[in-house]
């Protein structure tokens, strides 16, 4: 075993996990930047506050120029249309919700602070409120969950990996239009 493994172990046990890396995947032939109006629902998972992450989300992408419908005003819709809290969301719905709160897209979560034998775990989709596709989607390991600055640290964590995806989208636009590109 090397240093660095049995190090890994050590932190991990003693609940001060290593960081680990970020995952994330944009659906091919998507344009994020054309998503202007996102809905953010309430985390799901074991964190103590499932409305924590979601409002520290919504406020940067509100920095990051979207316009943000929050949790709250996504549940009084919802509640409108009958869905109670742990009901799925069918296409019908989504749809539905689109047409009463003029979502462009959806981001659904969860937070699982873990357990003693599960590293904690944090994920995210941006759903298109058109057709429910995946548009997004990325998923880590929080380096602190059960602290007062976890759902700001989650959110700083996701809102990164779109402020990335963007930018990646940005530089393939600029490559297409100067020649370097290639198209599919």
């Amino acid at each position: 075993m090397t240093r660095g493994v049995a190090l890994s172990l050590v932190l991990a046990a003693a609940g001060c996990a290593a960081p680990s890396t970020r995952v994330s995947k944009t659906a091919e032939g998507v344009r994020l930047s054309s998503y202007a109006r996102i809905g953010v629902m309430p985390f799901g998972g074991s964190s103590a506050d499932p409305d924590a992450v979601a409002e520290e989300l919504a406020k940067r992408l509100f920095r990051m120029r979207y316009s943000v419908v929050y949790g709250r005003q996504l549940r009084a819709a919802l509640s409108q249309l009958g869905v109670q809290k742990g009901d799925s969301i069918g296409d019908r719905t989504l749809r539905e919700l689109r047409r009463m709160t003029q979502i462009d897209a959806l981001i659904v979560g969860a937070l699982d602070c873990g357990s003693r034998s599960r590293l904690p775990r944090a994920s995210a989709l941006l759903i298109d409120a058109n057709d429910n596709r995946i548009l997004f989607e990325t998923r880590f390991e929080p380096k602190e969950c059960s602290s007062h600055e976890a759902p700001a640290r989650v959110a700083e964590e996701i809102s990164a990996a779109l402020r990335e995806a963007l930018g990646r989208e940005g530089k393939r636009e600029m490559d297409f239009g100067l020649g370097l590109g290639t198209e599919d």
